[in-house]
């Protein structure tokens, strides 16, 4: 429970008395990534007001990382989940989330800060690739994002109240035992209804061009969308409100992160940073075309020295970083040419994108210069979504008060 307590003490004061009402919302959209976490809750007294906790300001989408960290090794865990199910006398059934989760220490930016400092904890994604990863993660997640929207949520919404209605997204490459295993942790675990959405559509619905306007999903003319985010790209095409085809590619912003590993362990740089390490180098430093001013501007990353074998620390810069990232951008152009191929056997759908291009949307989609490194290497127009970070979320809380777009994008 001590998670749900930081979760509760990381919004206090941020909520007005009208907020703090015991009633749950009657609606939370949660959008649950590979690299990061949304949550939006609706009720009755209106939107939630929460700080995101990464970029610092007042919104009313809170935001997280999905890492969680937890006591012990792995094989005490399972030892211990052993001697409880012994001790039951059921062997044969799964431990109970009240015992198996009371051994995780944080859940987030928490999480997320301790990743690679402590070395007694284990740390688990909640997600990978877009699917389930570890489900006592994923759990915990859950409830850690509803505790921050909902200031009287415990372990799970009381059943003597109405249960709210959960919407989240789920890739469209998800198969029926990971749409269970989501459903179950809803239903089962928080008591509440899920109703799950494809992603990709969530994506294309809530997307907001720069310069105000919406993608046009509803004209005849097909529209396609990419969704760059941590694990996985995924791909739709729309035409008339109707989806015309969608696929997931698994090159994204973890191999990203993985490249930067790899490359700094080389020489001359010789030193072996952790994932976090990776994933700050990449949002500060990373890009896809030379930076303006700051290209040659050097860094500073510690971290372990090989042959000194202690700790120690290199130079770096945003030349040196995209140089990294080179093979796994040209490995997400390849995606996107072999998603074209896959498409001419639509003609006229082809031809329609060959014509307007591709919106590309998700967190990795952010890195500096990628759209117009993209746009050079395919020769198409490509239009960057305003909120990348936050479309699938805001597509989520659209469909939630559309029931004829929710038939469209229902994971069924």
């Amino acid at each position: 429970m001590k998670f749900l307590s930081n979760a509760l003490s990381a919004v206090s004061g941020r909520f007005t008395t009208a907020e703090k009402s015991k009633q749950p919302p009657g609606i939370i959209c949660i959008d649950l990534g590979t690299a990061n976490a949304l949550v939006h809750a609706n009720g009755e007294f209106g939107c939630i007001l929460v700080e995101d906790l990464v970029q610092k300001e007042t919104r009313s989408v809170s935001h997280i990382r999905t890492i969680v960290a937890r006591k012990g090794r792995a094989e005490e865990m399972d030892d211990f989940q052993r001697r409880i199910d012994k001790e039951r006398g059921r062997a044969d059934m799964r431990t109970p989330d009240e015992d198996l989760d009371l051994d995780i220490e944080a859940v987030g930016q928490d999480a997320f800060e301790m990743w690679g400092r402590a070395p007694r904890l284990i740390f688990d994604r909640a997600v990978k690739r877009g699917n389930i990863a570890n489900i006592r993660a994923y759990r915990a997640v859950m409830r850690y994002l509803i505790a921050m929207v909902h200031p009287e949520f415990k372990w799970c919404f009381p059943e003597s109240s109405p249960k709210p209605k959960i919407f989240i997204g789920v890739p469209d490459s998800a198969d029926k035992y990971h749409l269970s295993a989501v459903r179950g942790v809803i239903e089962r675990n928080l008591k509440a209804d899920a109703i799950t959405v494809i992603e990709q559509i969530a994506s294309v619905v809530g997307a907001k061009l720069k310069g105000g306007g919406t993608i046009p999903y509803l004209q005849p003319a097909s529209v396609a969308i990419a969704d760059l985010g941590g694990g996985t790209l995924d791909f739709a095409v729309l035409n008339h409100c109707q989806v015309v085809d969608r696929v997931s590619y698994e090159t994204a912003g973890d191999e990203m992160d993985l490249a930067i590993i790899d490359c700094l362990r080389k020489g001359p740089h010789f030193i072996d940073i952790g994932f976090r390490t990776a994933i700050e180098i990449k949002e500060a430093l990373g890009s896809a075309i030379p930076r303006e001013e700051d290209d040659e501007k050097p860094y500073e990353v510690y971290g372990a020295k090989f042959q000194q074998e202690q700790p120690g620390s290199t130079t770096v810069t945003p030349k040196v970083i995209r140089e990294c990232l080179m093979p796994v951008l040209q490995v997400i152009v390849n995606d996107f040419r072999r998603y074209l191929q896959r498409l001419k056997n639509h003609g006229e759908v082809h031809a329609d994108i060959m014509q307007n291009g591709f919106y590309i949307t998700g967190g990795a989609s952010l890195l500096y210069g990628f759209d117009q490194y993209l746009a050079r290497e395919m020769g198409l127009p490509i239009k960057p979504v305003e909120n990348a970070m936050t479309s699938v979320i805001d597509g989520l809380v659209i469909m939630s008060e559309n029931h004829k777009l929710l038939e469209l994008g229902l994971a069924k």
